[in-house]
């Protein structure tokens, strides 16, 4: 269906370029959040070598205040704080964008106007043995797509009874189906 209808057309350059600036725009993007990315990890590398060389100067200045076996737990934690730091920004970060989502829903389900609901009034409520007789009938209908449209329907009446099979033809985007 989409290739037999591209090259039915007649459009697959403008197809290949769409794709090929989309691909541009896309690679872009990603170029700019690995170079982000980098520049954090590398800030984050360098405030972990501070603490590490804290840590490190400490018993070397002053050896009599702090006990050996401390002093080598601490540098095994500061080298462990570096991966901690870059894993809980990675996992912030990834945060934020799946609460784009989150944001995206909350949006629609406060703009968005309600549909009608589910059940009718209940002075619309059909007949205990509805339908008795298996046929429609349009009577005198007008109908437009909205307000303020000239009507696409006007003054439409027919019926089409039970077991009867119709069709309804019209152009591309009229809405028949």
């Amino acid at each position: 269906a989409g290739v037999a209808t591209i090259h039915g057309y007649g459009i697959s350059k403008k197809i290949i370029h769409i794709a090929d600036e989309a691909q541009i725009i896309n690679t872009g993007i990603f170029f700019i959040m690995q170079s982000c990315t980098c520049w954090l990890q590398m800030r984050l590398d360098v405030l972990a070598l501070i603490v590490l060389l804290c840590v490190t100067l400490v018993p070397t200045f002053m050896p009599t205040l702090i006990d050996p076996g401390y002093v080598g737990l601490a540098i095994v934690y500061a080298f462990e704080l570096n991966q901690l730091m870059k894993h809980m920004a990675r996992m912030g970060a990834q945060v934020e964008q799946q609460f784009n989502a989150v944001d995206r829903v909350l949006d629609y389900s406060n703009t968005i106007e309600a549909e009608a609901p589910w059940q009718a009034a209940g002075d619309l409520k059909l007949p205990a043995k509805w339908p008795l007789a298996g046929h429609v009938r349009f009577t005198d209908v007008t109908m437009r797509y909205r307000p303020g449209l000239e009507p696409a329907l006007k003054s439409i009446s027919f019926e089409v009874k039970a077991g009867e099979k119709i069709g309804v033809c019209g152009r591309t985007g009229s809405g028949c189906t």
